[in-house]
């Protein structure tokens, strides 16, 4: 068996060290790799994300001399893999993450073939059709297994085919620091003993292909140092026979009735043949290699994306930075869209803030220890920064067309017929009640609910989408007071449940972060409903409202407010409150059941429709979803159901699955658990996330829907720009975001 060390440094933006930092650091490890292959022709170095590179030409910063000419022999390779990314990363976002690295390399005259991911166990459906588009068709998968697990027993080879038809080669390695994990790292002794611990571990699972992957660093860690020693050891392996026999037999030596190879060959250590090399020449064997590969088909989610509900508020203004750049990209011109250029630069911050690194290695144990700290103050502010600079850069642009005093806007894919909602800054509106707006066109009718939380964003509500032009223009005509009426009192449960509101639920842990860990089924799970207080109930033209407070565990002023429109078929909820800092592992669930079972349910996570809990590779994430557009259920009577909240998308299919660990998923009992928090993790994300949360959720119902358009006009909001004088004083006072020149 020929095995190929391919050398690389795990990309951990923010784990290991801020980061600027990281970034410079993985630019050293290409100017040490240089050196390296000057001095050793059989050295190789594999540059794992292309975002490091990207970054520095960004910068300014002149890559090695050298390096170019080594990347086009192939001895440094470069993978089309922009970041490891989460489910969070729809397919639009690693379409146009991928685009980098092929245009780097068509303009250097690089090959650009293979594809990696390391650590994520999980890629966004359509990786294989997005790779396909930009002629990359294999790609090597070193999961870490840590709280997740991986597709079919690795390593493993099979054929992945995307909803679109592409199909690559995945090689489902071991984790990324497998060579470090045997410390073969640590001279030609310890090397030796690494390949007999190889060989046991190829054993267990029957592995037959006669080339296999070995993935490690020149050091053992994240974001780790290269060194000579895989072409080092590598030789050594090849000139020192005797010495590694005797290494051997002092470990077990060849084993009688050891498995045979696919040719025939059994597999002993002394069989074993090493080579240092590019993650090209492991592809290129292992392509030429004869092995018929299975085909799969299907999602393969992300276990770990669960995390980021860690920082829910963060995640949210990531969510919407997204949204709203996507559906004002139309209306800026290509001039403002280059790299360097505002839109460039919130796209970056997006796309950093959703990638799979969230903060230091200890954040959790040590949550102020001075890196944990600065570290995490990195990653949030990239969700701010996005968020605050499209907003600046949709006022530029709606102002250029509002040419008066306001104007609604329509993206394409914002089709939905009536009822369409969107957020505006509350401080543009002191009062609290009902701002009433009078639009230029006779079939939309527009106003402002304001809430009384100054922290609130108000919900702007028009009557219809006007045919013909998007674009609205709208002057203010009025204001009304909204007031709420007592209706209940707090032993109103069973009044709450006929009003049809979901349900609160707080999650406590009888036990450590670790047991959840490793997947322990004893560990104890503590569930409390929040308690019901009054209910207050709005009326007004076109929908009625009820608001209804509750208490809840590490909460203060928690209510759920429903909005129902007067034809029925369509529920808005609003969930509001001030989350406690509670470092003791607790989560937070909105639970929503409907009244009878669907016979289908469908989720769309990254631009693919599937059905949770069937559609899935073997072995892939199915405790929770990440869900982009939204829930889509069916029934036989032609009804359709169509869920979808823009500032939760983690949700747990047939109820709460805290430690299920994959076993047992049925989704046809209707019930979703949408984890609003959660502080599960032992490492990498934040211990507590105090401060006022909000949390927005849709729901409509009706024969013969079309609840997928529905979903998809839902995820394109409609864009407002309302003149007031807090609106103008903020534009005096701050630059045009429509500048070509590079926000820092």
């Amino acid at each position: 068996m020929k095995v190929f060390l391919i050398q690389h440094s795990h990309s951990d933006p923010g784990y290991t060290h801020p980061r600027d930092e990281v970034g410079r650091h993985q630019i050293r490890n290409i100017e040490r790799s240089v050196g390296f292959a000057r001095r050793d022709p059989e050295y190789r170095w594999n540059v794992e994300c292309f975002w490091m590179i990207d970054e520095a030409l960004r910068r300014g910063s002149p890559l090695p001399d050298g390096f170019l000419e080594l990347a086009r022999q192939g001895r440094i390779a470069l993978t089309a893999t922009f970041l490891n990314g989460s489910d969070h990363l729809d397919a639009e976002d690693f379409r146009r993450m991928l685009r980098y690295a092929r245009a780097f390399c068509d303009a250097h005259g690089i090959p650009l073939r293979s594809a990696m991911q390391c650590d994520v166990n999980g890629v966004n459906a359509c990786m294989p059709d997005l790779l396909c588009e930009v002629g990359v068709k294999r790609m090597a998968f070193a999961i870490n297994d840590e709280r997740g697990g991986t597709p079919f027993a690795r390593p493993n080879a099979f054929s992945w085919r995307g909803p679109g038809g592409g199909r690559i080669l995945v090689f489902n390695g071991y984790e990324y620091l497998r060579a470090n994990v045997y410390g073969m790292h640590r001279g030609f002794e310890a090397f030796c003993g690494g390949a007999q611990k190889l060989v046991d571990d190829l054993r267990r699972t029957n592995y037959a292909l006669p080339v296999c992957l070995l993935q490690g660093c020149g050091t053992f860690d994240d974001n780790g140092l290269a060194a000579p020693w895989m072409a080092e050891m590598s030789r050594a392996w090849r000139e020192n026979s005797a010495r590694r026999g005797a290494t051997a037999a002092g470990s077990g030596g060849a084993r009688t009735g050891a498995p045979r190879l696919q040719d025939g060959e059994p597999l002993t250590v002394e069989s074993l043949e090493f080579v240092s090399a590019s993650i090209d020449e492991f592809f290129d064997a292992l392509e030429q290699c004869g092995a018929p590969f299975p085909e799969h088909t299907g999602p393969w989610p992300d276990w770990w994306s669960d995390g980021q509900t860690s920082a829910p508020l963060e995640l949210r203004r990531a969510y919407e930075a997204r949204r709203t750049l996507r559906a004002i990209e139309p209306l800026i011109p290509a001039t403002a869209k280059h790299d360097g250029t505002t839109f460039d630069a919130v796209q970056r911050d997006v796309w950093m803030y959703l990638e799979h690194t969230f903060g230091s290695w200890r954040c959790v144990g040590e949550p102020e220890a001075p890196d944990s700290k600065r570290q995490w103050a990195d990653k949030s502010l990239i969700a701010h920064r996005a968020a605050e600079e499209v907003g600046f850069l949709t006022e530029d642009v709606l102002c250029d067309l509002a040419k008066g005093d306001g104007c609604i806007l329509f993206p394409p894919q914002c089709t939905t017929a009536q009822y369409v909602v969107t957020q505006v800054p509350r401080e543009d509106f002191p009062e609290s009640g009902e701002v009433l707006f009078q639009p230029n066109a006779a079939a939309a009718r527009a106003w402002v609910v304001v809430p009384k939380e100054p922290q609130a964003m108000a919900s702007l509500i028009t009557w219809a989408r006007p045919a013909g032009d998007p674009l609205v223009a709208l002057r203010r005509s009025g204001f009304q007071p909204m007031t709420f009426e007592a209706h209940c009192n707090a032993s109103a449960n069973a009044a709450a449940r006929a009003t049809n509101f979901p349900l609160v639920v707080v999650e406590t842990l009888g036990g450590t972060r670790q047991q959840l860990r490793h997947g322990d089924s004893s560990i104890r799970r503590d569930r409390v409903e929040a308690r019901i207080g009054a209910i207050e109930h709005r009326e007004c033209e076109l929908w009625s409202a009820a608001r209804c407070s509750l208490e809840a565990p590490g909460w203060r002023g928690l209510s759920v407010t429903r909005r129902t429109w007067r034809d029925g078929r369509m529920h808005e909820f609003l969930l509001s409150g001030v989350k406690e800092y509670v470092e003791a592992p607790n989560a937070c669930f909105l639970v929503w059941r409907p009244q009878a079972k669907p016979d289908e349910v469908w989720a769309e996570s990254g631009g693919f429709w599937h059905r949770p809990g069937l559609d899935e590779l073997p072995g892939a994430c199915r405790d929770w979803h990440v869900v982009q557009q939204g829930v889509e259920m069916r029934w036989r009577d032609g009804t359709s159901l169509a869920f979808h909240s823009p500032d939760a998308p983690v949700i747990h299919f047939g109820g709460i699955n805290t430690g299920k660990w994959g076993r047992g998923l049925d989704p046809t009992n209707g019930e979703l658990a949408v984890c609003l928090y959660h502080n599960y993790w032992y490492v990498n994300f934040p211990p507590a996330a105090p401060g006022r949360l909000r949390f927005r959720f849709r729901i409509c119902a009706a024969p013969q829907m079309d609840a997928r358009s529905l979903l998809s006009s839902w995820n394109s909001p409609f864009l407002v720009h309302l003149d007031s004088p807090r609106a103008r004083q903020l534009r005096e006072r701050r630059l045009s975001r429509l500048s070509s020149q590079a926000i820092r």
